[in-house]
């Protein structure tokens, strides 16, 4: 059996899902859909992610996220959040992507505080990472 290739503009159902969202432009599927994502913990293990090679601990509330595949450039958008359990962490969680070490397109380094500006490891970690794949 030959592998080939299948070629279309437009993803359509058979009928089978209710609503007027019954087609859409593959474009739409490819540009509108995130490259990576990735939840984990503070031991920096995923527990669920899609395009995640590996996440570095670089101490408290820092880590370093690689991508399987790479984006076609650095002009990519992420956004980040953690999660706690009430009464174990102290209130709001503030996030911040660094450039240090650089944004590159295979890795992105995010950094968690506590409400007091603290480095600081949440409970649960997520980020969404949308842009071109090289």
């Amino acid at each position: 059996m030959a592998n080939g290739t299948i070629a279309f503009d437009t993803l359509q159902t058979s009928g089978q899902i209710t609503g007027t969202a019954k087609s859409v432009d593959t474009d739409y599927v490819v540009n509108g859909s995130s490259k990576h994502w990735v939840k984990f913990g503070p031991s920096a293990v995923a527990t669920a992610s899609f395009n995640n090679t590996s996440i570095t601990d670089g101490g408290v509330g820092i880590f370093r996220i690689a991508r399987t595949n790479n984006f076609s450039s650095v002009n990519y958008v992420t956004q980040v959040n953690g999660e706690w359990t009430q009464g174990t962490d102290s209130g709001l969680t503030i996030h911040s992507v660094t450039n240090n070490p650089a944004i590159t397109s295979s890795e992105i380094t995010l950094v968690f505080y506590n409400s007091s500006f603290a480095q600081y490891d949440t409970d649960g970690m997520m980020a969404s990472i949308d842009g071109d794949l090289a």
